[in-house]
């Protein structure tokens, strides 16, 4: 059997918008780093380039990876806050409603 939480929707909203947050300071911020160059006489330029390029490109795929799984993750949470937001307004609007037609009904007929 599964486990179950319940979470209040303004909560899942919030949620949605603090890692969509998250994701828009991490794509602002991916091109920050600097490449550094001429730092090592003993191994020559050309190796350092070379290893600082992989490490560059593979960190560009991992980051872009995560800001996508970020952002992703941060649209569904407020997705699903938003859409169980209406699903209990409509709910509550429903039984107000009936409870109004009920308390309008003569019982004394």
């Amino acid at each position: 059997m599964g486990s179950f939480i319940q979470v209040p929707p303004q909560d899942m909203i919030s949620l949605g918008n603090a890692l969509n947050g998250i994701r828009d300071m991490l794509e602002a911020q991916k091109n920050d780093g600097r490449v550094v160059h001429g730092l090592d006489d003993r191994h020559g330029e050309y190796h350092v380039q070379v290893a600082e390029e992989g490490f560059v490109d593979a960190w560009k795929t991992s980051i872009d990876m995560l800001i996508e799984a970020i952002g992703g993750t941060g649209d569904l949470a407020k997705a699903i806050g938003v859409g169980a937001a209406e699903i209990d307004g409509k709910v509550a609007e429903a039984g107000n409603n009936a409870a109004n037609q009920l308390s309008s009904f003569n019982f004394h007929v």
